[in-house]
């Protein structure tokens, strides 16, 4: 089968997500089926789904995205000034998003609260050991 001949809708979860060139391939949760769905953000890539597969976790330009599936409400939560998020993941209950984060020394991981945009820094790698901050 061509990804062209997938048919084309949202879901409201996603059991996986593969980024393509011309949008993303997802497995419905719900039907078991697969379906094409448009890139919900064009200067961001995928890191991930929540553990019920209703949110998908994105990094790009402006930082890491939550995207609800269901509505496709974006929630962004930008990055600290001269830093880059690299990669972010959900924990499994979605209440906290692990991100790993680069400024032009350091390699930085962070927790995010995702329902009140608080990012705390929780460890750092200034290239000549490990830091914990």
């Amino acid at each position: 089968m061509l990804i062209d001949e997938v048919p084309e809708r949202a879901v409201r979860r996603a059991g996986a997500a593969i980024e393509l060139p011309e949008g993303l391939l997802v497995l419905d949760a719900d039907s078991g089926e697969f379906t094409r769905m448009p890139k919900p953000v064009a200067d961001a890539e995928i890191r991930g789904l929540s553990f019920d597969g209703a949110r998908m976790v994105l990094v790009g330009g402006r930082g890491t995205c939550l995207l609800r599936l269901a509505d496709a409400e974006q929630r962004w939560h930008g990055v600290p000034e001269e830093r880059y998020d690299e990669h972010a993941d959900l924990s499994p209950d979605g209440r906290t998003v692990a991100i790993l984060t680069c400024d032009e020394e350091n390699a930085i991981i962070s927790l995010l609260d995702p329902e009140t945009g608080r990012r705390r820094d929780i460890w750092s790698d200034p290239r000549d050991g490990f830091t914990r901050v």
